[in-house]
């Protein structure tokens, strides 16, 4: 599949470009209310797969290791932050490195308003892409705000950065097929992290027990 271009700066409906300097900053806020009770009911379901093989302890640390390692894991997203001023763009990462761009270096943002995340449904991804190669920030929907969003977009734009917008359906590996520069290694080869996830949470909760009981 082959996503089209099918808009730039002319067509895109975006609020007036808010103040410099603007921040938009990531949020668990849209992930929690995707995630619901029944997913949190259906993970609690599956996790008794850990009970029936390693008994009630090894299902016991298994969920509260794994509930650990989820909010670890969702409160060093929400450290994410975007900055525009009058230097350019400033990302800062889930451990607070910031990595900076000036607006002559943006090559292009790729916006995908149709951008579908595996078990959330659909929601728009924004990569700014620099000329150098590669890009400074990836962004989807959610953690990231959608009003916040828009305004960021506005502010690129009002600093003469270039928006290409795609409307047809996108999914991970169409945007890595087409972009492979634009996304990270874990998107170029999902299968393979997918594996070394599960094996790495297996060995852990093994050790927990083995530790435990000894």
């Amino acid at each position: 599949m082959t996503l089209h271009n099918t808009s730039t700066n002319q067509t895109v409906q975006l609020p007036p470009a808010p103040a410099l300097p603007f921040t938009l900053k990531a949020s668990a806020t849209q992930y929690r209310k995707s995630i619901g009770m029944t997913r949190v009911a259906a993970a609690l379901g599956l996790s008794l797969v850990f009970w029936v093989k390693l008994g009630f302890l090894g299902w016991f640390i298994s969920v509260v290791g794994i509930a650990a390692i989820i909010i670890v894991v969702i409160f060093l997203l929400t450290r994410r932050s975007i900055t525009v001023n009058n230097d350019g763009v400033h990302y800062k990462n889930a451990f607070g490195v910031t990595k900076s761009v000036p607006f002559e270096e943006v090559a292009s943002v790729e916006v995908f308003e149709n951008y579908l995340e595996p078990g959330f449904g659909v929601m728009p991804r924004v990569i700014l892409a620099k000329k150098s190669g590669g890009y400074l920030f990836s962004t989807i929907g959610l953690f990231w705000p959608y009003t916040e969003s828009s305004k960021l977009l506005s502010s690129l734009k009002d600093n003469k950065v270039l928006l290409n917008v795609h409307t047809d359906p996108a999914q991970s590996s169409t945007i890595a097929k087409e972009f492979p520069n634009l996304v990270p290694y874990y998107e170029r080869h999902p299968y393979w992290i997918a594996v070394i996830i599960a094996f790495l949470i297996i060995v852990a909760v093994a050790i927990a027990v083995i530790l435990f009981v000894m």
